[in-house]
């Protein structure tokens, strides 16, 4: 299993002898961020709680290996802590974002509404 942060998403890959698949979760689908589970040395487990949980996760082989589909987790993760401050932050700069482009396109609508 791979896995990846992007300004957009938290995305786990899994390659099989059939090939690989990949399953994301968009920032701001995601409740909450914590560290399960730290080993000495610094690796651990990264838990990525969704607010909603996708009633057709369980169908997907994605993200089951060692989860719960509606708990997604990075696992065996070196330098744990780091990655686990990487994932909150660039969530919350999503969410920002979102909520910003949400905001704009409310007051839009609204201004558009008293010309």
């Amino acid at each position: 299993m791979w896995y990846a942060l992007t300004d957009r998403r938290v995305l786990f890959l899994m390659t099989t002898s059939n090939g690989a698949r990949v399953n994301g979760i968009e920032h701001h689908e995601v409740k909450d961020v914590a560290i399960v589970r730290e080993f000495p040395g610094g690796s651990g487990t990264i838990r990525f709680r969704r607010k909603s949980v996708d009633p057709y996760a369980g169908y997907t082989t994605v993200m089951t290996a060692n989860t719960a589909p509606d708990v997604p987790t990075f696992e065996a993760i070196p330098a744990v802590k780091e990655v686990f401050e990487l994932a909150e932050q660039t969530r919350d700069e999503a969410v920002k974002k979102k909520f910003a482009l949400m905001r704009s396109g409310f007051d839009a609508d609204i201004g558009a509404g008293f010309r």
